[in-house]
């Protein structure tokens, strides 16, 4: 299993990680995306995961989960955590035991969203609780600094406040019995205004989960244009039911005229017409029609390709441009102590470049979609 956390969604999120769903098992999000229907974006390969409170709380959910379609939903469920919208949690089930991740928000002003993890988890040891796994993963944005994980040049950041509320993190690290997965020194923010790399986002893990890390680490080249915190990768050994999505036909690509002829050839093989007076004959007539379209159905509409997320206004012009991005988001990384490295400065270039041309070829095919509208498109369009 393979989870990113931290990736965080912006509009054209789905643009950037179009090929997401075929790297990723699960998408662990912090201050996602949120519509005005208080919803986040994901494609059908997605399934999302809020906070428990989500249809009540009238504030948008600052954390949420997505976890592949392709992973069987025997082997995993939600674990109801009441009143909050910055905790969310799923428990896993495999060969060997189950895994409790839990994905972690909390706010810079205060420590509410630790203290309440730590309450759930103070009778995980008990018979029959909810919260009790073999092993447990927390993934998230802590807003905490300390020299445990932050560089020590940020010491302007280790203020008295600042390590009273990372303590209230490390007791419950030691409480637990966790271990920190990210290395230290490993920054996952640039400021946007200062430029100043800091570390608020962190990923632990039970201490018995270690042996099937495969890696932890900060991924530069998954870092979307607009945004501001990089990418973190975790990958173990845990292997999970998964289902395979059956084929569907793409009926936009139909030739109607050839599925109407094969249809006009097998109607006739059908009885005349003649009146139902029964329920059997007409179930036996609603069976032969359904049949019939159905044979015509299998032979003239294509299969839709194996890739469902193919965007019809893609081009090579953005394949090209994502390219570039991406290595220049390492480059960037890299050279990330040296302010004045050109590679900075050509990031945010081909970052605004890219998001320029992706609104363009948007913009360029609908509008070309519209222009060439028939009678049959217009529910398409609507």
């Amino acid at each position: 299993m393979v989870c990113c956390n931290n990736i965080r969604m912006v509009v054209e999120y789905h643009s950037t990680y179009m090929d997401a769903h075929q790297s990723f098992n699960m998408l662990i999000l912090q201050e996602p995306f949120i519509d005005t229907f208080g919803n986040t974006k994901a494609t059908k390969d997605w399934r999302v995961v809020y906070p428990s409170s989500h249809l009540s709380d009238p504030c948008p959910p600052r954390s949420v989960i997505l976890v592949s379609t392709t992973i069987d939903t025997n082997n995993w469920s939600q674990i109801h955590i009441p009143d909050t919208r910055d905790l969310v949690a799923i428990q896993i089930s495999s060969p060997y035991g189950t895994l409790a991740i839990f994905n972690i928000y909390n706010d810079c002003l205060n420590t509410d969203t630790v203290n309440l993890l730590g309450s759930l988890l103070s009778p995980r040891q008990c018979t029959g609780s909810p919260y009790a796994s073999d092993y447990m993963l927390w993934c998230g944005d802590f807003n905490c600094h300390h020299p445990m994980w932050d560089e020590e040049r940020n010491g302007h950041l280790f203020t008295a406040r600042a390590l009273r509320d990372s303590e209230s993190l490390l007791a419950l690290v030691a409480e637990h019995n966790m271990a920190m997965l990210l290395p230290k020194d490993l920054p996952t923010l640039e400021s946007m205004t200062t430029k100043n790399w800091t570390r608020p986002d962190n990923v632990f893990s039970s201490v018995n989960l270690e042996d099937k890390i495969m890696c932890c680490t900060t991924d530069p080249q998954l870092q979307g244009p607009g945004t501001d915190h990089v990418p973190i990768l975790t990958a173990f050994e845990l292997p999970v039911g998964r289902v395979a999505a059956p084929p569907t036909r793409n009926f936009r690509l139909a030739d109607w005229e050839v599925f109407r002829k094969e249809l006009d050839a097998r109607l006739p093989k059908s009885p005349s017409p003649a009146p139902l007076t029964t329920v059997g004959s007409l179930q036996a007539t609603v069976s032969k029609l359904t049949g019939a379209l159905q044979d015509v159905i299998r032979t003239s509409v294509p299969l839709v390709r194996p890739s469902p997320h193919v965007k019809c206004w893609w081009n090579s012009q953005l394949a090209q441009l994502k390219k570039r991005k991406n290595k220049l988001n390492e480059a960037s990384y890299r050279f990330r102590e040296l302010l004045d490295h050109p590679s900075h400065e050509e990031l945010w270039g081909a970052r605004s470049e890219y998001s320029k041309a992706i609104l363009d070829a948007k913009r360029e095919h609908w509008s070309s979609f519209l222009e060439g509208l028939s009678y049959g498109e217009v529910w398409i369009a609507n």
